[in-house]
């Protein structure tokens, strides 16, 4: 663990408080209110998230090298190993909590 400059605080936390923070900025009450009717309504919505910036992160702290071309991410194994850890492992955990939550 990284010492945040918080007492008692590992860098993990910080972390989860900054993709918090970044989240809920994203995910205002008409997303869910959309989630909750399309549930309401029979439908079984099918949602499809992204996590750049945390895999932009996770990638530097790993200190992986990421290359862009024509604004597409060129994956190579540690690239993809990192993106699979973080989009189904902490993202997805996430917005299933959240959605839980609301809808």
């Amino acid at each position: 663990m990284q010492d945040t400059g918080r007492k008692g605080e590992s860098h993990e936390r910080n972390s989860d408080r900054k993709m918090r923070r970044l989240y809920s900025r994203r995910f205002d009450t008409r997303f869910f209110d959309s989630l909750k009717t399309m549930k309401e309504s029979g439908l079984h919505p099918i949602i499809v998230h992204g996590g750049g910036p945390a895999i932009n992160s996770m990638l530097e702290k790993l200190d992986i090298q990421s290359e862009f071309v024509d604004g597409l991410r060129k994956t190579t194994e540690p690239v993809l190993d990192t993106a699979e850890m973080i989009l189904s492992g902490k993202m997805n955990k996430y917005l299933v909590s959240k959605i839980k939550k609301q809808v």
